[in-house]
């Protein structure tokens, strides 16, 4: 288990901007924002996701951190692509771009938001 799993695993989370599940691949750059909040929520909205696309890869670039207010808040940011391979073999890529802003409270770091977004540019076809 990783640093993040520990802390998801403390409480319940809300992650704004997560688009719904898709039915198909090539719709999740179209999904509207929603809210998943709730740690049974963000678990049964993880494993449909992990079922329906078994195969994920993640390509970062242009990442920065930034630590503010005595080392108590930090805001990350970067751009990714995000390639999809549905359980059918279909694939899909998707240019994207994401920022989490976390707070240290009581020696624990907390998410407080998590954006994702496409990135400008990104196909839209």
């Amino acid at each position: 288990m990783d640093n993040r799993e520990r802390l998801h695993s403390k409480r319940a989370m809300l992650i704004p901007s997560l688009p719904p599940l898709p039915t198909t691949p090539s719709s999740l750059p179209h999904c509207k924002p929603s809210v998943v909040e709730g740690k049974a929520a963000v678990k049964d909205y993880v494993s449909a996701l992990l079922e329906a696309y078994p195969t994920r890869h993640i390509a970062g670039r242009q990442g920065s951190t930034r630590v503010y207010a005595n080392d108590t808040i930090v805001l990350q940011n970067a751009y990714f692509v995000l390639t999809l391979t549905d359980k059918s073999g279909n694939v899909s890529v998707h240019k994207l771009r994401g920022s989490m802003t976390w707070l240290k409270m009581d020696n624990q770091w907390r998410i407080l938001d998590q954006r994702i977004s496409e990135a400008n540019g990104a196909d839209r076809s």
